[in-house]
């Protein structure tokens, strides 16, 4: 018998490639993060048609005029002082533009990330008026087509990421405690 067709002799390939697979462990209880992943898939692939959070949305002027929820500056959390007279960051309130605002964001909401930011985070990040120096070019989500012609839909998009955030939060943290080795 050759050294090839030998079964008891080492198979010098199959040892390097079983060093290079991923150690999954195993999970005693596997429908239970089956289950939480496929809620999570559906949660975060459908997260645009979602049902909005429930958030107070605080505006002075008429809620009708579609001007109202136009992005003017940077959306930026409220500033309050904290026991040492310091000005922190309010993360339950989001102020939208100069003249509307979001109130009741749950803490939960700040709880889960995604590369070190909340959803809420990037949204701020990228929401915004800004112009490439290079071209000249405006980029307006003002004038962003869906935008454009429903002004409150910027309303409901934060309120969808809150819950993504929300929910995700609560799925991950009802997950079984611990994986078996």
């Amino acid at each position: 018998m050759s050294p090839n067709t030998d079964p008891a002799a080492p198979n010098p390939t199959k040892s390097r490639s079983l060093k290079g697979l991923p150690r999954i462990p195993f999970a005693p209880d596997f429908p239970a993060f089956r289950d939480a992943g496929q809620r999570l898939i559906n949660l975060h692939l459908g997260y645009e048609t979602s049902e909005p959070w429930t958030l107070a949305v605080t505006a002075p002027d008429d809620p009708a005029d579609g001007s109202l929820y136009r992005i003017d500056s940077r959306m930026r959390w409220d500033r309050t002082r904290d026991s040492d007279r310091k000005l922190v960051d309010n993360r339950s309130v989001l102020h939208v533009d100069s003249r509307c605002r979001i109130e009741g964001i749950p803490d939960e909401a700040h709880l889960y990330e995604v590369n070190g930011r909340t959803p809420l985070d990037w949204a701020i990040d990228r929401l915004k008026v800004t112009t490439d120096k290079a071209s000249g070019i405006v980029n307006d989500p003002n004038l962003w087509h869906e935008w454009a012609d429903q002004p409150y839909i910027l309303i409901l998009h934060l309120q969808r990421l809150v819950r993504l955030s929300v929910e995700t939060q609560r799925i991950v943290g009802g997950l079984p405690a611990a994986l078996a080795d």
